[in-house]
C-alpha cells in the first residue's frame, strides 16, 4: 500500500517563489485570521509552492518543500526573524495584523517550532 502524502498548496508571487525554489527562504507567513487559522491546523507532510496558480502540469511552477512546522508568533518576534524586506512588505500589507503563522519547511529552525 502506497503512503500518500498530505499536501499544503501556497500559491506565491514570483519574488518569493523563487527565493523558496533556489533555497534563500526557508519560511512563509500568512497573517493569523479564521481562514488560516483553519486551514493551517490539519497535518502535512509536504508544502507545494506555486508560481501563481498554474495548470496542473506545468511543473516548472511548482517547488515542493519538507514541511517541517508552524508557529504563531507576534508582529514584533516576526520583525527579529525576516529581511527588511519582508518587514516593509509585512507593514505595509498587514497593518492591522499582530499575529501571524511562520510556516516552517526545510529544516530552517526546527527548534524554534518545538
Amino acid at each position: 500500500m502506497a503512503f500518500i502524502q498530505k499536501k499544503l498548496t501556497m500559491a506565491l508571487k514570483k519574488q518569493w517563489f523563487e527565493a523558496v525554489k533556489n533555497g534563500s527562504k526557508k519560511y512563509e507567513i500568512r497573517p493569523c485570521t479564521p481562514y488560516w487559522e483553519k486551514r493551517l491546523s490539519k497535518s502535512y507532510d509536504v508544502i507545494v509552492f506555486t508560481l501563481g496558480y498554474p495548470k496542473r502540469n506545468d511543473l516548472k511552477r511548482m517547488v515542493s518543500k519538507e514541511f517541517v512546522g508552524i508557529k504563531n508568533v507576534s508582529k514584533q518576534e516576526l520583525f527579529e526573524l525576516v529581511s527588511v524586506e519582508e518587514t516593509a512588505f509585512i507593514q505595509k500589507t498587514f497593518p492591522h495584523i499582530h499575529h501571524f503563522f511562520l510556516i516552517v519547511f526545510d529544516e530552517w529552525d526546527k527548534d524554534f517550532i518545538l
